[in-house]
């Protein structure tokens, strides 16, 4: 995300986790202008640079990971379905 006074603008997704669901969702966003990285890196090698986890889990909280996290504003759920 670009620093500003104006609003935040979102440059780079980085989808963590290579698998199946990754893979999709990395598809999906490479339709967009945006730059795609696909990599199974461990979520604290981000932890220097700002970032948005968005969490596709149905069976861990995703009040309890934003709760977890240094950033729980920019913590959110959404749900992904591969075919």
């Amino acid at each position: 995300m670009r620093q500003g006074s104006g609003p935040q603008t979102i440059e780079t997704i980085t989808v963590i986790g290579a698998g199946t669901m990754g893979h999709g969702i990395a598809q999906v966003a490479g339709a967009f202008p945006f730059r795609v990285l696909l990599s199974d890196v461990q979520l604290e090698a981000l932890s220097n640079r700002p970032f948005i986890v968005a969490s596709n889990t149905s069976w861990l909280s995703i009040t309890e990971i934003a709760k977890a996290s240094q950033r729980p504003e920019n913590v959110i759920g959404m749900q992904f379905h591969s075919s």
